[in-house]
Order: structure tokens, then sequence, then C-alpha cells
């Protein structure tokens, strides 16, 4: 419940700009996680994430999500 609270504060408290940038940003990295993925055929989150430069959490985050969307 506390990611959910958060996310939620975060809403309230952000400029409604950042947060689209924020989300733009986002649907590109997933773009591109995307593409590499099918291109490499690894899902390998330090892999991912040293190709897209962000952290091993960011890449293991990033595919979990993409498999939840049904992406991956």
């Amino acid at each position: 419940m506390g990611r959910i609270a958060d996310s939620e504060q975060l809403k309230s408290e952000a400029d409604p700009s950042m947060l689209i940038l924020f989300q733009d940003w986002l649907e590109r990295l997933e773009e591109e996680a995307v593409e590499i993925v099918s291109s490499s055929g690894s899902m390998c989150p330090k892999s991912l994430a040293d190709q897209l430069g962000i952290s091993q959490s960011g890449g293991t985050f990033l595919i979990s999500r993409l498999r939840s969307q049904g992406k991956l």
C-alpha cells in the first residue's frame, strides 16, 4: 500500500507538466526495451539496463512492467 500512497502523493505534489515528461520518457524506455529484448532474445535486467543507461533495478522494473502488460 505504501507505493500506491507514494504514487498518489507524487501526483498531488508534482507539476503536471513534469508528470507528462516522465510518462513520455518511460514510454520511450519501454519501446527501446522491447526492441532490445526482441533483437537480442535476452531478458537479462543487467544487460538491458546497460544498453538503456539505467540502473539494474530499473531494468528489472521495466522487464516486470512489460511482462505484466503482455509486451514481453
